[in-house]
């Protein structure tokens, strides 16, 4: 059967990257809305990969490590803001195919805002670490 491509917005024509973008927005809004005053100056960026990646697979950096000892995300800091980095193609890796994507993607985000205010993880989010 032949057609013309499928308009935006339909589900069939998402792509992986735009899934990924979808799960950090929705963990970012979850956790804002948690944790409203605590993370006003906190902002959500997407990478593909981290730009030392060579550099790390050499050394253990004691990081959020995802298997392989590669960290799943950083945080930056950005004209006095936070940036909590989450790497894709890490996060997905991690996630393979036991785990759905949007958890892995929250738990990571998590972990890295729990890094930064120096909290548990569960502290952050109740539901932290629990796939569905």
């Amino acid at each position: 059967m032949r057609g013309g491509p499928l308009p935006w917005g339909v589900p069939g024509r998402r792509t992986p990257t735009d899934v990924f973008d979808d799960a950090v927005l929705d963990s970012a809004l979850r956790l804002q809305r948690l944790h409203r005053p605590a993370l006003d100056a906190v902002s959500f960026a997407v990478q593909q990969i981290p730009d030392d990646l060579e550099d790390l697979r050499a050394r253990d950096t004691g990081e959020l490590l995802a298997d392989g000892g590669i960290p799943m995300g950083r945080l930056d800091e950005r004209d006095g803001r936070v940036v909590v980095v989450v790497f894709r193609r890490v996060v997905e890796q991690f996630a393979g195919r036991d785990i759905p994507i949007a958890d892995a993607v929250h738990d990571a985000i998590v972990e890295l805002v729990a890094s930064w205010l120096h909290w548990d993880p569960e502290a952050v989010d109740p539901h932290y670490g629990r796939f569905e």
